[in-house]
C-alpha cells in the first residue's frame, strides 16, 4: 500500500529521481551520490494504519487532512521572509523556524493530505505583487512549557516593526514550489518550504504575499515565540474540499 502511494504521489509531483547506476559503471564514490540523490527525491513513505502515515519525521493524518511536521526556533532576530526553512537551508538566515524535513518529504505530506499541485497558480519572481491561487490550508505553530500548550497561526509568528503589528488575514496557499526545466526542485535547492513573501521556491505562502516595501521591517515576534533553539511542532491542516472522485 506505502509503495502505491508513493508510486502516485511521485507521478503528481513529477520531481526528477536519480538515475542510478544500472549499468554499474559510475565509480564507487559516484555510485553512493547518485543513490543519495535517488533516495533524497523518493522519501520513504510507512503506513501507520488508520489513515496514518509518516514520512521522515512527519506525521501524517489522511483523514483529518493534516499533517505536523518537527521544527525549532531558527531566528531571533533580523529581516524574515519565510516562516519554515529546511535544516541548513540556503534562505535558512531570513527563516523563523528550521524544520526537521526536508522539501521532498513535505511536499509528500502536502500531496498525501490530498492538496493539489494542479490547482496551483505559483509566484513567477521574488515579491511578485499578484495573488497565488491554489488550496487553502490553516498554518499552526505548536509548542509546550511550565504553562501547558501555546498555539499561534504562523503569521503571528512575525511582526512589522514599523507598526509593532502581526500579518493581517492573508489565508495560507499551497502552491508546491517550481521544478525548472533542468530538473531542480527550487524548494530543496533554497531550502524553504513555507513564506512570509511570495518566492517560486515555496512550498506554501500567504496568497496576498508581502511587498517589496516590508523587507527589513518583518522581524521575529520576540514577545509571543519562545527562546531559539525550542522544539516546535508545525500543523497543516487542508481546508479546501477535495474533489469529488479523488482518494
Amino acid at each position: 500500500m506505502a509503495r502505491f502511494i508513493l508510486a502516485a504521489l511521485l507521478l503528481l509531483t513529477a520531481l526528477p529521481a536519480a538515475a542510478g547506476d544500472p549499468a554499474g559503471q559510475l565509480p564507487d564514490a559516484a555510485r553512493e551520490r547518485a543513490r543519495a540523490e535517488a533516495a533524497l527525491k523518493n522519501p520513504k513513505v510507512q503506513e501507520l494504519g488508520g489513515g496514518r502515515f509518516r514520512v521522515g519525521l512527519i506525521q501524517v493524518d489522511r483523514k483529518a487532512r493534516r499533517f505536523a511536521v518537527p521544527a525549532v526556533v531558527h531566528q531571533v532576530e533580523g529581516p524574515q521572509e519565510f516562516v519554515l526553512a529546511t535544516h541548513g537551508g540556503y534562505k535558512g538566515y531570513e527563516s523563523t523556524l528550521e524544520a526537521g524535513a526536508t522539501a521532498y518529504e513535505f511536499n509528500v505530506a502536502c500531496l498525501l493530505i490530498g492538496l493539489d499541485p494542479e490547482r496551483a497558480g505559483r509566484p513567477r519572481y521574488h515579491f511578485d505583487p499578484n495573488h497565488v491561487q491554489g488550496d487553502a490550508v490553516a498554518v499552526s505553530v505548536v509548542w509546550r512549557d511550565a504553562k501547558g500548550e501555546h498555539r499561534i497561526d504562523a503569521r503571528q509568528a512575525v511582526v512589522d516593526r514599523r507598526s509593532g503589528k502581526t500579518l493581517g488575514p492573508s489565508p495560507w496557499i499551497y502552491t508546491g514550489s517550481t521544478l525548472t526545466p533542468d530538473g531542480t526542485y527550487l524548494a530543496q535547492s533554497d531550502g524553504v518550504l513555507i513564506g512570509f513573501v511570495h518566492d517560486p521556491a515555496e512550498i506554501i505562502t500567504l496568497r496576498d504575499g508581502t511587498g517589496q516595501s516590508d523587507y527589513g521591517n518583518l522581524v521575529p515576534n520576540r514577545a509571543l515565540l519562545p527562546p531559539k533553539g525550542t522544539r516546535v511542532t508545525v500543523e497543516v491542516q487542508a481546508l479546501t474540499e477535495k474533489p469529488k472522485g479523488k482518494r
